[in-house]
């Protein structure tokens, strides 16, 4: 049976030479798996049938000079009649080299009901900002890391060195202090940044190194008071034509929008960029090595195969895809205790923080299964979880509403504000003209005087 399916979430990372990427991984997946109630080791190679179509492979190679790993899960999708979706987390070891590491969570492409809309938005995985915060990642040449990162002065030239790095995948994104209170913009940059795990960092300036910043990239590259900008990769300060790429999230658009809201728009709009980019060559062979050795481990028949369709784009055509230091001596935001669960925000369309191409829709699906075959296979704490996911969609979707209805109130209020100051001025204009047609040549208080 071949089920299609979308790409909701990518991070690739390298790490530092010499660091133990995947016995932190695997050390980090028990933890998560055991808060989702899920007892299979990550850390022992098989295939483990868990219920109905719901299914986790491990793979861990050291028959070559580098040791490879693969955790792959696969289990039923709670929004979908029969669909599915996979976490797969990958890495590789090599001795006196940089690794690398990359997770992918893909979910079903399913056409929505007329008029609705569709999202392939996937949370970051909680274990991503738990080895962010463990191991020394980066992207190309810029560090990942696991929280927002306060600019000092001496670090300014390496953020300008972040800026122009034409080898990482993902954004810097750097906020602009105006408006808020050091500990202020440090909380709500922990809260707006937390879909972002894995993907880029945000780097905070305060007043005196806003300034300086501004100054060393210029008018053109400037973060504007109050707002958060989005550097794409390479970032060229003599090119003319390169601030467009470079997007901003306004001031008003920050100071009228909960910090959820702004949290998943800055989240869906890198989904959809990494979503485009394919891994590089490297990876590619891995992973070509590692499917190989899931096949042998599977047995006949006992197992869906699915395609993966990671990034359709509005005119159906697809892209390939496959399954330094801390930059100042201030302390680090700490994620806040009611964020440590994985969120997942509500589709949405993405409002002045688009990025750069047409977002993902949805296509046909093919095979699939009724909904009911799979509820037994669920633990409880899985439920428990996608419950706690929905009851923050409706908490999510009523703080919109209540936006929406808030500028709608706004709006009739200004109307009829509007509409009192005309009916004032056309009297006034009624007035004068009947003043006018009542004097006479003789007034002298109409008479011009030679």
């Amino acid at each position: 049976m071949v089920r299609v399916m979308a790409l909701g979430y990518r991070s690739f990372l390298y790490v530092d030479p010499d660091q133990p990427v995947v016995d932190t991984l695997i050390a980090h997946l028990d933890r998560w798996l055991s808060n989702k109630g899920i007892g299979t080791p990550a850390g022992k190679p098989g295939h483990y049938v868990r219920g109905k179509n719901d299914v986790i492979t491990v793979v861990d190679d050291e028959e070559t000079d580098c040791r490879t790993y693969r955790w792959r899960r696969e289990h039923p999708y709670a929004q979908g009649d029969g669909d599915m979706w996979r976490t797969t987390v990958t890495a590789v070891e090599r001795p006196h080299a940089a690794g690398f590491w990359w997770t992918e969570v893909e979910l079903p492409l399913t056409p929505p009901p007329d008029g609705a809309m569709s999202s392939t938005f996937m949370s970051a995985p909680g274990f991503v900002r738990e080895i962010l915060g463990e191991l020394s990642c980066r992207d190309g040449q810029t560090p990942v890391l696991a929280t927002p990162q306060w600019v000092s002065e001496e670090y300014l030239p390496d953020l300008m060195d972040h800026l122009a790095d034409g080898t990482r995948r993902g954004p810097v994104l750097v906020a602009s202090h105006h408006g808020r209170e050091p500990d202020e913009l440090e909380r709500w940059s922990v809260r707006v940044s937390w879909q972002l795990a894995g993907l880029g960092t945000m780097f905070l300036l305060d007043k005196e190194i806003e300034k300086e910043f501004n100054e060393m990239v210029g008018r053109s590259h400037a973060v504007a008071p109050g707002t958060v900008r989005t550097y794409a990769p390479q970032v060229c300060l003599d090119d003319s034509h390169d601030p467009k790429r470079h997007r901003t999230l306004g001031n008003q658009r920050i100071r009228y929008n909960p910090a959820s809201r702004v949290c998943y728009l800055l989240g869906m709009a890198q989904r959809d960029r990494t979503s485009r980019i394919p891994v590089p060559e490297e990876a590619r062979d891995v992973d070509l090595e590692l499917v190989n050795k899931e096949k042998e481990m599977r047995p006949d028949g006992n197992h869906a195969e699915v395609v993966p369709l990671p990034s359709v784009q509005r005119n159906g055509t697809s892209a390939k895809t496959l399954s330094s230091a801390t930059p100042n001596g201030r302390h680090s935001p700490a994620p806040p205790a009611q964020q440590t669960q994985q969120r997942t925000q509500p589709p949405s369309q993405l409002e002045g923080h688009a990025s750069n191409g047409d977002s993902p829709q949805p296509v046909a699906r093919a095979g699939g299964h009724h909904g009911t075959e799979f509820q037994d296979a669920r633990s409880p704490a899985e439920l428990q979880h996608e419950n706690a996911a929905l009851r923050e969609h409706i908490q999510v979707l009523s703080e919109m509403l209540g936006n929406y209805q808030r500028c709608e109130r706004a709006i009739l209020s200004a109307v009829s504000t509007l509409n009192d100051e005309m009916k004032t001025l056309r009297n006034r204009l009624r007035e004068q003209r009947a003043n006018g047609s009542a004097e006479t040549p003789g007034d002298p208080e109409t008479t011009n005087t030679p």
